[in-house]
């Protein structure tokens, strides 16, 4: 009996403390007269890291934005990595352009515990 308990603890702790991955993929299209944007809803607490690229080169303000506004990670570029905690899920992709149309990938993953609300 103390051994199908100690098990089943042990299990219970793993699920709230082994961390699983998702990966993510977005593509937005930044153009002159629209932004590009896309969702992104990591449990809290989890770790998000990640790049984006422009698919022809050209350079764009590549923002990362909580829903209250709150700017994550800003740059002005053609490529670009970020890992950030996410402390006030969901986030916004944004990209900007001033003249040309360009195509924005961006891809990572997020590792958080199994169950919610752990960590």
């Amino acid at each position: 009996m103390i051994t199908v308990v100690g098990v089943f603890l042990a299990i219970l702790l793993a699920l709230y403390t082994v961390p699983v991955s998702t990966s993510f993929t977005e593509q937005l299209t930044a153009t002159r007269n629209l932004r590009g944007v896309a969702y992104l809803d990591p449990p809290k607490g989890s770790s998000v890291s990640g790049t984006f690229t422009t698919t022809d080169g050209g350079s764009v303000t590549f923002e990362i934005l909580t829903s209250s506004g709150n700017v994550v990670y800003s740059t002005d570029s053609n490529h670009g990595s970020f890992t950030f905690t996410a402390s006030s899920p969901p986030y916004w992709f944004d990209a900007t352009t001033t003249f040309l149309t360009h195509t924005v990938d961006v891809t990572g993953h997020y590792t958080a515990p199994i169950l919610p609300g752990a960590g």
